[in-house]
């Protein structure tokens, strides 16, 4: 599906409504941007935060130990991906 959009003085874009809600693009959700074969990729990234609770466990939940695991996360996937081109 092709959905034109217009850059605006900022640099900014709106996503198109159907594509946020394919691919659950909120407002917050964080987006990488991807070059391929000379073109922008919109990558969003996950928010593992909201899994939070939805596995039991006896372990003390530490938020700023899992936001540093999840940048680090973040970052090794970046450069996988950067590898590739």
């Amino acid at each position: 599906m092709i959905q034109p959009t217009t850059v605006n003085t900022k640099g900014q874009v709106t996503i198109p409504i159907h594509f946020r809600k394919k691919m659950n693009i909120r407002s917050g959700t964080k987006i990488n941007f991807l070059e391929e074969g000379g073109r922008i990729v919109l990558d969003p990234i996950p928010d593992f935060l909201k899994l939070r609770g939805s596995v039991k466990t006896t372990l003390k939940y530490d938020k700023k130990r899992a936001q540093k695991a999840i940048a680090e996360y973040i970052t090794e996937e970046w450069k996988r991906k950067e590898k590739r081109f």
